[in-house]
């Protein structure tokens, strides 16, 4: 059963990695597009505020699905290739040692880290630039509900 588990997620999914980053692409361009803009926008201007949390938070809810399926992947591959190798250590009659078997497991899963570590500096610009637009909202409602502090 294991055997079959592992040959599942040991294989190469380099190429996979790869189209997703090149499917998301104009995302990631939309993102950084959007960041830069977050800084110079006009607070008071609720119109642009709303349609820039808008596209943050569609972008946002794009960029999370697929990150959580590649760290589901990361984790699986990971662990697979740490049983097996464990199992073929002892099968061999040989002391098995966790920490060279994590390091090697760690460095089989690089591809998906890096993936991931792309995916969640994408959503973390994302995130930040929702938070500064509610900023942004919620202060022009107060400014709105009490004119006369102005």
């Amino acid at each position: 059963m294991l055997d079959k588990i592992a040959e599942k997620y040991l294989k190469d999914n380099t190429a996979t990695l790869e189209k997703i980053l090149k499917r998301f692409k104009p995302i990631f361009e939309q993102v950084d597009k959007l960041k830069k803009a977050t800084t110079k926008l006009d607070a008071a201007n609720t119109t642009a505020v709303k349609d820039t949390l808008t596209k943050l938070t569609g972008y946002y809810m794009e960029i999370v699905d697929i990150l959580r399926k590649i760290e589901a992947l990361k984790k699986n591959k990971e662990t697979a290739y740490y049983h097996t190798k464990k199992v073929e250590i002892e099968n061999s009659d040989t002391k098995f040692v966790s920490a060279p078997v994590d390091k090697e497991a760690s460095l089989y899963v690089a591809d998906e880290r890096r993936v991931r570590s792309i995916l969640q500096g994408k959503l973390d610009a994302c995130l930040e630039g929702m938070r500064t637009c509610r900023t942004f909202v919620h202060d022009n409602k107060n400014v709105n509900l009490n004119p006369e502090e102005n």
